[in-house]
């Protein structure tokens, strides 16, 4: 076994042993994970995401899975490194395929990965960036036809600087990602002070038309970007505060990428990190979901915060019970509300799930953020949610992972305008 393998199930093995000591019950660690979801212009669904490859050599191919409305598989591809590979965000060229970011991994460098299939999911092209310790996390199409991608990036560092590419930091930060709903080993134990966020503009071939960084702690990381309405950008990310916790970084930009303004939320009880999307609404002010630990019932809970244009909170609500809840993604409903998924530890089904391990959650509110209603969907042990649409048919369509045929797998659920479930697939 290869020391990067070894490393790598050391770490895991430290986290889960500290995971148990929390007294909660925990679920295997995720292999196969649909991150982001969209619906394509015969109203099928395409998902993107990573898979593992090989349980033995614990490695992960990128994804990509087509489906008809009814959820059928038209076709699913994998490809990558012979390491560690996911794509995070897709995004549909309108008759012309996808365009994908995430991460690839090999030799112990992370590279932020763009990706281009045509509409069969055959790779037309493919590009890297960053020097060792990088990764894409979300790509929205442009006005003007380009693509604008937020992640992270440690591309300014000297290549001489081996802490950030010693095999220690991908098995560290890759659990820290696995579990994000708990503490792990300080990120304080190995170095990496100086990653940057990251906001990418390229044309359609992934060519650089420019770049931005920006850094507040040290260690900053981007989670979704959205482009505004005066041609502008919108992105949120995460900084460390003075006492070593995560807080939501709201940045906007101007069409060039140079910052205009920057707000931070968060309490100092514990991490607040944000979801893999952030809107623009009406009023010209942005809405963001993620979770807190400092606010809410107990432990993590689903936080949902409005502002005006200029940053400032109007308003926040958080969701969950005693025990933890996360919110992964936010979207717009056609009627000004909000639809958010993620997963609930607090309220899982104790028949389907008498272990409580998490179920999908999806969340329903009007424009001012008031639960309209909510859902669970359980399976017979653990169950996360990822990524929520509204359908042209009226409907949702959510991705997430669930545990079937005793190993990890996709699962994507249909259900009605009020959140029934029509159907549900697993892949």
């Amino acid at each position: 076994m290869s020391k990067n393998v070894t490393g790598f199930l050391l770490i895991l093995s430290f986290s889960i042993m500290v995971l148990s000591f929390s007294g909660r019950a925990v679920p295997p660690p995720l292999e196969d994970a649909p991150y982001s979801i969209q619906e394509t212009a015969e109203n099928g669904f395409v998902i993107a995401g990573t898979t593992v490859s090989d349980k033995v050599a614990w490695t992960n191919d990128a994804k990509i899975l087509k489906i008809n409305s009814y959820g059928e598989e038209e076709w699913n591809k994998t490809f990558g490194s012979p390491d560690y590979d996911s794509l995070k965000s897709i995004t549909i060229v309108q008759g012309n395929g996808y365009i994908m970011t995430g991460e690839t991994v090999s030799t112990d460098l992370r590279k932020l990965w763009i990706a281009k299939t045509d509409l069969n999911g055959a790779m037309l092209w493919n590009k890297t960036y960053g020097s060792g310790w990088s990764n894409g996390k979300s790509i929205q199409g442009t006005s003007d036809g380009n693509y604008i991608i937020t992640g992270y990036s440690d591309k300014y560092i000297r290549d001489e600087d081996d802490n950030h590419k010693n095999w220690l930091n991908t098995a560290i930060d890759f659990a820290h990602e696995l579990f994000a709903d708990t503490d792990l080993p300080g990120t304080d134990s190995y170095d990496r002070s100086e990653v940057y966020l990251l906001l990418i503009k390229v044309d359609p071939n992934g060519n650089v038309l420019w770049e931005k960084t920006f850094r507040r702690s040290g260690y900053d990381y981007g989670f979704s970007v959205h482009e505004t309405v005066d041609g502008g950008y919108i992105l949120d990310g995460t900084i460390k505060n003075d006492k070593n916790r995560n807080q939501i970084w709201l940045i906007k930009t101007d069409f060039k990428g140079d910052e205009e303004w920057s707000r931070i939320f968060g309490g100092s009880k514990g991490n607040s990190i944000p979801a893999a999307s952030i809107l623009q609404t009406s009023d010209g002010g942005y809405v963001l979901a993620g979770y807190t630990e400092s606010f809410g019932e107990g432990g993590s809970d689903v936080w949902l915060i409005k502002t005006d244009k200029k940053g400032d909170e109007v308003w926040n609500r958080t969701f969950g019970g005693k025990e933890d809840d996360f919110g992964r993604d936010i979207q717009p409903a056609k009627d000004g509300g909000f639809l958010i998924t993620g997963t609930t530890y607090s309220f899982a089904d104790k028949v389907l799930n008498p272990e409580r391990w998490g179920d999908i959650w999806l969340i329903r509110t009007n424009a001012s953020g008031n639960e309209l209603w909510n859902r669970t969907f359980a399976g017979v042990s653990w169950d996360d949610g990822y990524s929520v649409r509204e359908a042209s048919d009226g409907g949702l369509i959510l991705a997430g992972s669930t545990i079937a045929n005793g190993g990890e797998a996709w699962i994507i659920l249909k259900t009605d305008m009020q959140g029934n479930e029509e159907w549900r697939k697993t892949y």
